[in-house]
């Protein structure tokens, strides 16, 4: 795997076993306001995604903005992936995937875009600006 910064990450995945599944161990969002700021949640997480723009960009975009430091983990060969989907590290077999230093997963471009926009004050009080930003987002 390629990351964004040039250099290369082993394309060897980890074994351990996921953290978001049908037996979810991801702790309650609720939870995530505690004595850390929510920030240092994301803080050096790692966004996998294709060596494309695609659906991984605006995650990549409201991370920057937000002052996040990531990994952007570029993927260009397949049986990487398919090395993924064997060890159930993609919840659903697609990407884009963030997985933060805890070890937790996120998984569905939508939800990982609204999850951050929520968390680092991206979403509009007003309902027909939440509506333009939204249709904005739909675009890209």
């Amino acid at each position: 795997m390629k990351a964004h910064d040039g250099s290369t990450e082993s394309s060897s995945i980890n074994s351990q076993e996921p953290t978001i599944s049908g037996d979810t161990k991801i702790e309650p969002i609720e939870n995530w306001r505690g004595s850390k700021s929510f920030s240092s949640k994301f803080q050096g997480c790692k966004v996998y995604y294709f060596d494309a723009y695609g659906r991984a960009e605006t995650i990549r975009m409201m991370l920057s903005k937000a002052g996040i430091d990531f990994q952007d983990i570029r993927i260009s060969d397949m049986s990487e992936v398919k090395e993924m989907k064997d060890k159930e590290m993609l919840q659903y077999g697609q990407l884009p995937m963030v997985e933060l230093r805890s070890g937790d997963r996120l998984v569905q471009t939508k939800a990982i875009n609204n999850f951050i926009a929520y968390k680092h004050g991206f979403v509009p009080k007003s309902s027909y600006k939440r509506y333009y930003g939204e249709q904005v987002l739909e675009s890209l």
